[in-house]
């Protein structure tokens, strides 16, 4: 637009005043950029604040009231309470180590898209399962999947994993939010290869999966899983994949 507004402009500076040329190039680069803020701004309003309108809607549908505090606001408020808490989030490849799960041991702020903020107690690896289920050595299944494996945003923290836990089942779940073939298969070499389940349950999203896939391929860490036999002994590495986890929150 820039170049077409420079060429215009020189096209018609010979027959008309420069500031007939400057209106022209004007009134065609300002409904550029109020059209280019507008989509910028709607593309920003997304974010979780402007979510609310679809939680009111959610919280109607399943008579509840809204929970419409921000994911932070949450934090912030439960640790004022004296229980320490942090957002889920990720980490990148270039840390010390590269963990897949959460913090381990401590209260993890999930989301929130149905009116009620999903909120669990990680494991000691990170993972939303209750702690004891490593206790037994032997576990019947072992979930890898993505965040709907996790249980994203599920109300009272009811993922279908939870709901097929009982007495009788050891249950394991790897599930972990923005995770796709690469990062699932470090789950699977870090925790499955060592704790030998008797099934093992790969869950795929095909809506992002193969796509995160793809924008990953080439990363170092993630080829040696998939070329090499490689581990980065993540099970016998909690208190450091909790160091580095709450190295990235602090800094």
């Amino acid at each position: 637009i820039l170049i077409f507004g420079f060429f215009l402009l020189g096209t018609v500076k010979k027959r008309f005043p420069r500031i007939y040329s400057l209106i022209i190039l004007g009134s065609i680069l300002l409904p550029c950029y109020l059209i280019e803020y507008q989509l910028v701004k709607k593309f920003y309003d997304t974010g979780e604040w402007d979510q609310r309108k679809y939680i009111i809607k959610a919280a109607e549908e399943n008579n509840i009231e809204p929970d419409l505090r921000l994911r932070r606001e949450v934090v912030r408020e439960l640790n004022e309470n004296g229980t320490e808490s942090y957002p889920w989030f990720k980490v990148r490849t270039d840390n010390e180590i590269y963990p897949v799960g959460s913090i381990p041991k401590k209260t993890i702020v999930l989301c929130n898209e149905l009116g009620v903020q999903t909120i669990y107690k990680s494991d000691r690896h990170g993972f939303n399962n209750p702690d004891d289920v490593w206790e037994n050595n032997t576990i019947d299944i072992l979930f890898l999947g993505d965040s709907f494996t996790q249980g994203s945003c599920v109300i009272d923290n009811k993922s279908f994993v939870n709901l097929l836990r009982n007495k009788k089942l050891n249950i394991i779940n790897l599930g972990n939010g923005s995770n796709h073939p690469y990062t699932i298969l470090i789950g699977l070499v870090e925790y499955a290869v060592p704790t030998k389940p008797k099934k093992i349950i790969w869950m795929h999203c095909s809506a992002n999966d193969i796509p995160g896939m793809i924008e990953d391929t080439g990363d170092e860490l993630f080829d040696k899983y998939v070329n090499e036999k490689f581990s980065q002994n993540l099970i016998s590495k909690a208190s450091l994949v909790e160091k580095v986890m709450l190295n990235r929150y602090n800094n």
